[in-house]
């Protein structure tokens, strides 16, 4: 799982909740640049994405991720 989410207090609820299955493996990501970055490079199943990014909107990381082969 890839969370792009820049609240840290967000990220850690996330990665309580996720504890409970250690077979998942969460990728965080404070920015949307880094997002992008990070899911070029693991590929993720899922991606859980903050539309209220620092450096990009949301909605540009989500339209480079569709805009992407893999």
């Amino acid at each position: 799982i890839l969370y792009v989410e820049d609240n840290v207090a967000n990220l850690s609820l996330i990665e309580q909740i996720l504890e409970a299955r250690p077979d998942w493996r969460l990728v965080p990501a404070l920015q949307g640049r880094l997002g992008l970055e990070l899911a070029r490079e693991h590929a993720p199943d899922v991606v859980l994405l903050d539309l209220h990014l620092p450096d990009i909107p949301g909605e540009e990381v989500l339209r480079e991720l569709r805009a992407a082969p893999r």
